[in-house]
């Protein structure tokens, strides 16, 4: 993992997509005339967007900073999914004081993580540019259970939120939902994370994390 050096930006960026729509992805802020998609659109932007990507996950360590994981992910056409294949359960670690739950999570590998993209509006001055919803096929999607070095059974279960209201390093107020962007051939998805079960302990996490990768 490596520290973001450039966290004001990052977490500017993020900001703006959870209040605005603005794109993180554009180089242009000034042209923003949007269309809804029609059937046929949505179906020729999935097939664009198909395919594998490499990428960061980013979040926020312990340590009150911007850190970021590389993982890989891809898109179906064939069903909308969008889904982080070696997603670390380690970095949930972040704000949980229980000892016992960050000792599971620091051992439990890694996990599989998918979301069902809704595209609904693209910014037609902007060529290749698309807005999506990114909801969790369920709403306890990452879970996973495992048996630790002791022969001790362990199960985790993350619950994912529509909405995180946080405030920034900076004073500043964000509100976050679960939309993405893609624009050619790079996708930024944000992943809202609402509570996490480990073993019977439940806990709120209320935070965010997103996804950066290309093809």
């Amino acid at each position: 993992m490596k520290e973001m050096r450039n966290l004001l930006m990052l977490t500017l960026c993020m900001a703006v997509m959870g209040l605005s729509m603005a794109s993180c992805l554009s180089d242009d802020d000034n042209k923003t005339t949007i269309k809804t998609l029609s059937p046929a659109e949505k179906s020729a932007m999935m097939a664009n967007m198909a395919g594998l990507y490499s990428g960061q996950l980013f979040f926020m360590n312990d340590s009150a900073r911007v850190d970021s994981v590389e993982v890989s992910c891809s898109v179906s056409a064939a069903d909308s999914v969008f889904t982080v294949y070696d997603f670390p359960y380690e970095i949930l670690t972040c704000g949980i004081s229980s000892e016992s739950v960050r000792n599971v999570l620091s051992i439990a590998g890694d996990g599989v993580f998918r979301d069902v993209l809704h595209f609904y509006v693209n910014n037609v001055d902007l060529q290749d540019y698309y807005t999506f919803w990114a909801i969790p096929q369920t709403e306890n999607e990452l879970q996973k259970t495992f048996t630790d070095s002791d022969e001790k059974q362990h199960t985790i279960k993350v619950k994912f939120s529509n909405q995180v209201t946080n405030v920034t390093p900076y004073g500043m107020t964000a509100v976050y939902y679960p939309i993405g962007e893609y624009r050619a051939n790079k996708i930024l998805v944000y992943i809202l994370l609402g509570e996490i079960d480990v073993d019977g302990t439940k806990l709120t996490l209320y935070r965010v994390i997103y996804f950066y990768g290309k093809k």
